[in-house]
């Protein structure tokens, strides 16, 4: 497997986009990761792209059933991603 980077991402988005965005990564299936994936594509560790999508949308999933961000002095939600992020 190849040497996993961790990055944070910080989100400062206002209470009701937090929550609506909180929904969708609830409501976002594998189904879904599939249709929008490049079958073609694997990743250096050998993983399809579609399971590194799927992979990611329950991390930031995770991260967001975390209390911190429901507080009303909410500053942020902050992603922590262990995997190497590739931007095209």
């Amino acid at each position: 497997m190849a040497d996993r980077q961790v990055i944070t991402i910080p989100l400062r988005v206002p209470t009701d986009e937090a929550n609506a965005f909180a929904e969708l990564l609830k409501r976002t299936t594998y189904d879904d990761c599939l249709r929008h994936s490049n079958r073609l594509r694997r990743y250096p560790d050998g993983r399809q792209e579609v399971d590194v999508m799927w992979a990611a949308v329950k991390l930031v999933e995770n991260q967001f059933r975390t209390p911190a961000w429901r507080r009303a002095d909410f500053a942020g939600v902050f992603v922590t991603v262990r995997t190497p992020v590739c931007f095209p």
